[in-house]
C-alpha cells in the first residue's frame, strides 16, 4: 500500500481526528460534574452494601432485606465497572491512533503535493496529549481504577466496623 498516496487522499480524515479531539474535550468537561455524582453515588451504595452484612450478626436475618442490598450492590458494582471501562476506553484509542500516527511519520517518506499539510497533522496528532475522562477533576477513570476503588472501600469498611 503507497502510504503517500493514502495520507493526500485522507487529509480530510486528519482533519476530523482533530474535530474529534475537540468533542472528547468537550465531552470531558461537559460530564466531569455527573460522572462524579454517579461515582459517588455507586461508592455509597456499595458501602452501604458492606455495612449492612458487617451487621448482620448483631440484627435478626430478613431475607427480603438480604436480596434487596444484594441487588443494590450488584447494580452499584455492575455501574461502576461499566463506567471505568467505557471511560477508559477514549485514551486508550487515542493513543492507538497517536501510535500508528507516529509509525506513519518514521518509517513512510510522503511524497505528495500537500506533504507539509500532512506532516504537520500527523505530528500534531502525534504530539497531542492524551484525554481522560475524570470526576471533577479528582479521578481518572482507568482500568487500574477499579481495583483501586474496590481495595478503598473494603478497607473503610472493614475500619469503621472495628471502631466499634
Amino acid at each position: 500500500m503507497n502510504v503517500g498516496y493514502v495520507l493526500s487522499h485522507n487529509c480530510d480524515m486528519l482533519r476530523k481526528y482533530l474535530s474529534i479531539i475537540k468533542s472528547i474535550r468537550y465531552l470531558k468537561e461537559t460530564l466531569s460534574v455527573p460522572l462524579a455524582l454517579v461515582l459517588i453515588n455507586n461508592f455509597f451504595g456499595l458501602y452501604t452494601t458492606l455495612s449492612y452484612f458487617l451487621q448482620l450478626e448483631s440484627q435478626a436475618i430478613d431475607k427480603a432485606r438480604i436480596a434487596e442490598v444484594s441487588v443494590n450492590a450488584l447494580i452499584c458494582l455492575t455501574n461502576f465497572i461499566c463506567l471505568t471501562l467505557m471511560s477508559s476506553r477514549i485514551p486508550e484509542e487515542l493513543s492507538e491512533v497517536k501510535t500508528i500516527a507516529g509509525v506513519l511519520i518514521q518509517k513512510h517518506k510522503i511524497k505528495t503535493k500537500q506533504k507539509d499539510e500532512v506532516l504537520f497533522l500527523l505530528n500534531r496528532i502525534e504530539k497531542s496529549e492524551i484525554i481522560h475522562l475524570t470526576a471533577c477533576g479528582f479521578v481518572e477513570f482507568e482500568r487500574s481504577f477499579i481495583l483501586s476503588a474496590i481495595g478503598i472501600v473494603l478497607t473503610y469498611g472493614l475500619l469503621v466496623f472495628n471502631l466499634k
